[in-house]
Order: C-alpha cells, then sequence, then structure tokens
C-alpha cells in the first residue's frame, strides 16, 4: 500500500536524508487514523502542495502492535508517528543505525512500543505541526494471483463488445421494436416470478441481432452483469469451459468486493477450473454474490445474457448449462436474471416443455411463431439499398419495389436470407446492380449453377445443420435402415400429407418422423395433425427446400431424385396391395367402406401429381422406374387395384363436375412417361396404355347416382 501524507507544514529544510527510512503509527486511537482499513479517513481542511520536494512518500508493509508501518524507498532509516493514550498527537520519532542519539529537542515515548529505541523524528526540526493529513492506501503485497488466474481462463472473445465480434449483427433502430420492448420489460420487472427468459427461433431469425441489440441497451443502462456469446467457429467459445469464468470476470470487474472474493475463491482451489460448472457456479459466482451486504447487491447490474447456446458443440455440454441455470433459480437465491437465446434444438425443448426442469422457471419466446418480421425486414432492406444507392451514387430508380418484394417474400419472415442478400449486392468490388439482378434470379429459381453464389453463407448455415443432424442421427443406432437424408426429403416433399400419412406407405415406424428432425427444430415447424394446414411437415425458411432441391448448392447432400422415386414407388406399391375388392361406404346402400383409407390415398395421389408437374426434369426417371414396376408386378394388378380405389372415391363426391385432381395426375404423367416407357419396357407400356385410355374418358362432364359409376 502506498500512503501519502498531507497538511504537514514544517520550515525544517530536509538537507541530509538518510538511506533506511522508516517508521510507524503506533496506536490506532488518534482521532485522524481509521479505526480499521475499512473506514475511510476524515475529510482534510488543508491540502498544501505534496511530492518528495515538500513531504516525503511513504509504503505501507503491514500491522505491527496495533499500528501502521510505512517505508520510504531508502532502506535505512525509519519514523514513527503516534499519539499516546489520551489521543495526544506526540512528537515524530527517529529510527537509524547510522544517526546518532538525539541531541536536540525532547523525546517523546510513543503510547505503543513500535519499534526498539526510539529517537526524534527529525533532528533540529522545527515548528513541526501535524493537524490533518491525507492518505491513500494500495494494496500490493498481499495482491492474490487468483484473479489473474481467472483472467486467464475467460473467453474474450464472448464478450458482447469483443474485438473479435467486430460489427456483429444488431436490430435497425426503427425494427424489432415490438420483441425488444418485451425483453426490455421483463429484464427490467424484477418482479416477475421467472428470472430466466429463454427465447427460441429458427435458423436466421434475427435471435444474435436481438441479443446484440439488447446487450448494448442493458450496457447503457448499467443492469448487464455479464454476457457470453457462443461461436461453432471459436474454439474459446464453442464449448462451455470458459462459460462461468468469463461470468465471474465480468461481475468482477463491476464491483471490487466480489473480485477480491472470486480471487481468493481460486486461491483456495486452483483447480476449480477442472470442476464441474455447478461447482464453478458456486465458488465463482453464488458464493461471492451472498457475501455481499444487500444494499450492495441492489446496486448491482444483474442482467446475464448469454447467445448461441445452441453453438455449444458439445450436446452435454448444453444439457450441463441447463440444469446449472436450473439450480441457480431454483434452489439458491441470487439477484441475477438470465437471457438466454438459442435455435430450438432436441434437448433444449425438453428442458422448456411441460414436464421439463426449466418449464416452470421460464418464460419462453417463440420468435418465429409469435413475431412476423416481414414489415422490418421489408424496412430494413429498403433502407440498406437506399444506402448503398447514396455510397455508390446509384441512379434513383436502380431498384424497385417490385424487387424489395421478390426479396421479402424469398426471406420467408426469416431475417438471414434479406441480411445475405443485401450484403452480398453491397460488396465494394462489384456492381450493385448486377448483383441485385443475380439475387432476383436465385430468388425466383432462375440461378444459373455456373454463376455467382449470392447466398453461399446461408448455404454453409444449412449444409453445417444437416451435417450435425445426420451425423447425431446414425451415433443414436448405427444400425438403422433408413437414409437419413432419403426419409428428411419425403417428409418435406409430401407436404399435403401429415407425417404418419407418410409412415403408411413408405414401411416407416411410428417414431421415424420424430428421430429424424429432432436435431433440425431450427429448420422445419412440428407439424400439427389435428390442423389441416399444418398438418404436413413444414420449413421455417423456403430457401431450405430451395437448398434440398438444387444439386449445385446441396452438393453431397443432394438426394431429391432418389427421394422422388422413392416417394413415388412406395405410394403405388402400397395402393397396389390394398384390397382387390370394389370398397364401399357404409351410408350408401349399405356397403362396407373405410372412407379415411380412400382420402389417404386421393391424398398421396394428389403429392404424385405435385412431383411430376414441379420436378419433371429432375424427376423424370424417379417416375418412369415405379410405373414400369407396377406394370409388370402380376400383370398390372397394381393398377387394377387403383383404379378400383379411385373409381369409389369419385362417387363420393357426386356432384363434381370435373375430373378430380389424381385422375389429372394420371392422364398428365401418362402423357409423358409413355414414349419413354415404349423405350424401356414395351410390355409394361400397353398396359400404362390402356388404363391411360380409359380415366381419359373421365375428362368429359359425368354423372353420378347413388350406387352407380363409372367402372
Amino acid at each position: 500500500m502506498l500512503m501519502t501524507l498531507g497538511a504537514a507544514i514544517w520550515d525544517h529544510q530536509y538537507r541530509t536524508r538518510p538511506k533506511d527510512y522508516r517508521g510507524s503509527w503506533a496506536s490506532p486511537t488518534s482521532p485522524y487514523l481509521p479505526y480499521s482499513l475499512d473506514r475511510s479517513p476524515p475529510p482534510c481542511s488543508m491540502q498544501p502542495e505534496s511530492g518528495p520536494q515538500n513531504f516525503p512518500i511513504y509504503a505501507y508493509h503491514g500491522h505491527q502492535q496495533m499500528g501502521i508501518t510505512y517505508t520510504n524507498p531508502s532502506p535505512e532509516s525509519s519514523i514513527t508517528l503516534a499519539t499516546n493514550a489520551d489521543n495526544q498527537r506526540v512528537a515524530p520519532h527517529w529510527e537509524s543505525n547510522r544517526m546518532g542519539p538525539q541531541t536536540d529537542g525532547p523525546s517523546t515515548p510513543s503510547s505503543g512500543d513500535t519499534h526498539s529505541g526510539g529517537h526524534a523524528f527529525f533532528s533540529n526540526a522545527h515548528n513541526f505541526n501535524l493537524d490533518h493529513f491525507e492518505y491513500n492506501v494500495y494494496n500490493h503485497s498481499s495482491k492474490s494471483k487468483g484473479w489473474d488466474k481467472l483472467v486467464a481462463a475467460t473467453a474474450p472473445n464472448a464478450l458482447f463488445d469483443a474485438k473479435a465480434r467486430f460489427d456483429p449483427p444488431k436490430c435497425d433502430e426503427d425494427t424489432r421494436v415490438e420483441v425488444t420492448k418485451e425483453i426490455m420489460d421483463w429484464i427490467q420487472d424484477r418482479e416477475v416470478p421467472q428470472s430466466l427468459l429463454y427465447m427460441t427461433g429458427a435458423a436466421g431469425s434475427g435471435k444474435s441481432a436481438l441479443q446484440q441489440t439488447i446487450s448494448e441497451q442493458c450496457a447503457e443502462s448499467e443492469i448487464l452483469a455479464a454476457s457470453f456469446f457462443f461461436g461453432a467457429g471459436d474454439d474459446t467459445r464453442n464449448n462451455t469451459a470458459r462459460l462461468i469464468p468469463t461470468i465471474a470476470y465480468q461481475l468482477g470487474q463491476k464491483n471490487s468486493t466480489i473480485r477480491r472474493l472470486i480471487g481468493e475463491a481460486v486461491d483456495n482451489d486452483p483447480l476449480i477450473f477442472g470442476r464441474t460448472l455447478l461447482k464453478q457456479m458456486q465458488a465463482l459466482v453464488l458464493t461471492p454474490l451472498s457475501r455481499l451486504p444487500s444494499s450492495a447487491s441492489l446496486k448491482l447490474p444483474y442482467a446475464v445474457l448469454i447467445d448461441g447456446l445452441d453453438e455449444c458443440s458439445d450436446e452435454n455440454g448444453q444439457i450441463e448449462v441447463l440444469r446449472v441455470i436450473a439450480h441457480c433459480l431454483t434452489k439458491e437465491r441470487t439477484p441475477l436474471r438470465f437471457f438466454i437465446a438459442s435455435r430450438p434444438e432436441m434437448v433444449i425443448l425438453q428442458a422448456l416443455k411441460h414436464g421439463g426442469h426449466l418449464h416452470e422457471a421460464a418464460y419462453h419466446i417463440q420468435l418465429s411463431d409469435d413475431y412476423d418480421a416481414t414489415a422490418d425486414i421489408r424496412r430494413t432492406v429498403k433502407r440498406r439499398l437506399r444506402e448503398l444507392q447514396e455510397r455508390r451514387c446509384l441512379p434513383v430508380v436502380w431498384f424497385t419495389n417490385e424487387d424489395i418484394e421478390i426479396i421479402v417474400d424469398a426471406a420467408s419472415g426469416q431475417y438471414i436470407y434479406a441480411i445475405t442478400a443485401v450484403r452480398y449486392v453491397s460488396e465494394p468490388r462489384s456492381s450493385p446492380v448486377e448483383r441485385l439482378h443475380a439475387v432476383l434470379n436465385w430468388a425466383a429459381g432462375n440461378g444459373d449453377s455456373s454463376s455467382a453464389r449470392p447466398f453461399a453463407s446461408l448455404d454453409k448455415l444449412y449444409t453445417n445443420i444437416l451435417v450435425k443432424a445426420k451425423e447425431a442421427y446414425y451415433a443414436v443406432d448405427s444400425t438403422n435402415q433408413c437414409d437419413f437424408l432419403l426419409v428428411l426429403n419425403a417428409y418435406l416433399q409430401t407436404d399435403l400429407l401429415s407425417p404418419s400419412d407418410v409412415d403408411q406407405p413408405c414401411e416407416l415406424e411410428e417414431n421415424t418422423f420424430e428421430t429424424i428432425t429432432c436435431d433440425l427444430r431450427a429448420l422445419v415447424k412440428n407439424p400439427d395433425e389435428n390442423d389441416w394446414d399444418t398438418r404436413s411437415l413444414g420449413v421455417y425458411h423456403k430457401s431450405f427446400k430451395d437448398f434440398l432441391e438444387s444439386q449445385d448448392r446441396a452438393g453431397p447432400l443432394y438426394t431429391l431424385p432418389r427421394a422422388l422415386e422413392y416417394i413415388v414407388s412406395s405410394i403405388l406399391r402400397w395402393a397396389g396391395n390394398l384390397p382387390a375388392m370394389r370398397p364401399r361406404h357404409p351410408l350408401r346402400c349399405g356397403h362396407y367402406f373405410d372412407e379415411d383409407d380412400v382420402s389417404i390415398f386421393y391424398q398421396l395421389s394428389s403429392v404424385c401429381m405435385t412431383l411430376s408437374r414441379e420436378h419433371w426434369k429432375t424427376s423424370s426417371d424417379a417416375l418412369i422406374n415405379p410405373i414400369i414396376e407396377c406394370s409388370s408386378k402380376d400383370n398390372g394388378r397394381g393398377w387394377s387395384t387403383i383404379d378400383s380405389w379411385l373409381m369409389e372415391y369419385l362417387q363420393l363426391e357426386p356432384k363434381r363436375a370435373e375430373p378430380d385432381d389424381t385422375v389429372n395426375w394420371l392422364i398428365e404423367t401418362f402423357e409423358r412417361v409413355l414414349p419413354l416407357i415404349m423405350e424401356k419396357n414395351p410390355e409394361a407400356a400397353a398396359i400404362v396404355q390402356d388404363y391411360y385410355e380409359r380415366w381419359k374418358l373421365l375428362q368429359t362432364p359425368r354423372s353420378c347416382s347413388k350406387c352407380s359409376g363409372l367402372l
């Protein structure tokens, strides 16, 4: 510690200063000394000039018999300032092995035996008076090494204002206003029973931008206790090893007492960073906080923000973090409030769902489902293109409102698409006009594989998520017979059916859908089989399906032709194996009939129709091969069964004046494939030709009665 003495007046010229200059205040009973190191000195009424030319500066070493010893840089002499037992000031005393006994001035002993001997402070000093003084204390000799060890264990790149994250994504000023307000209101309302706000959202929905914006607002409001931004590509923040030390470091920066307590905790257990996250949280965060006075706790920043927990590479690490947070909220008393954002990965949803260990403790915001960002995306795209126009001196009409709407529509409510498009157009070394044209072509599905790749970063995101999910799927059971990408595409391409409708013809086990999609919640929507509009597997972002359907973009993950052949062959094989008898409706003439089965058959046929129209260029073989297979088996028995079921379904709606969509699909498909089938298998082509001619008759208006139909 360094102690500066001031307000001392003397007229003695300090000509011969010894090399050793030590001394002490012997008693803490002086009215000008604090009774403990924690008490502050009284204010000084006199502030003379200080410094070596007016008064020496001494360094504090420690207590000695209730006194305070301080030292001058010279190692050979010492000085004592003291008071007697009656709190009266006594003369300073001098100690030195180089100077003889005092010869001038009285020697007044101190009330405490500070040093052996006791000589006058300044020989021949005159008019010396020490009525007031000022001192500053700095701790050097007892400095803890624990804090330095903690700093070394942190992840500087994970801070919200880290240099490594320069220019991070954040919300534009007039966007995301509603959700930002909801989050900030929750953080600042300390009466809310939940102390955890968990926000889940699809990949690219703007979670990190919201976290950055909230972090900055909390820092400005002086309520940000700590932040940690996980990042998959950074080894210092793609795991949980540095999470708790980084949080503890930021808390210590906010309060010196917490900092000292954290340092002591590390000194007491140097191996703390290798212990469980719960042990680290207790030692480095919870215990130091609990030792703060309640008044100090109320003034402490309390918002802890964690972004991208799903980017922690170890799933067990994600689980451990969630359990530590749950412990803090349910087993401990802490002033901290946590705001975590991530994709809705399986382990996270399990913790948040009903019955999960965070269900009662967390306030859950589902960003992609609860908030429509379309208007904000439109506003952002238009503003960024206008700003680019000003920077690059582009014509006012270099883009149109229709161009903006194309981008907004392609974004499907997800920010990442729009931001990626704008970033691509804004590349300084290229023409914005040409790049905007490329973006619009890609958005319309007219992208050329030889052209530039506006959405390369988006494709990389999709690739990483799919590869990770695929690895996790096979890691559970290496003997699994299902082709992950094949079955996933089957669910996505049959967008008129529920997963259970697909499972039956594809001969998939009942829980296949859950195991295939459990690690893809950031990309796909969970279907609701009780709601016709949402009963099929949907995607949050249209560009994800575009990615899967483009060989150039998906690369080795491209399986569309195989998936289409798998779907069509499964449907035809299943339909052909249905009972050959003509089914009857129970309400019509008292005959037996299962209407649900016919409805499913109709849906499956409609899906085949959709596939043939949307993917004809890529799916011609996918359609031809299953049709040949169906025609060749048992002399086309499958087509006979399909015909029987189809006719029965048409009779269920006698008021319809136009052919069913399924009939249209069959006719349209046969017209396309008949020439190709003829080249490959003339016998199969002849069977197909017969049914083609039969079903073409249905294209004319038909009249149906209660019990008759076209057979």
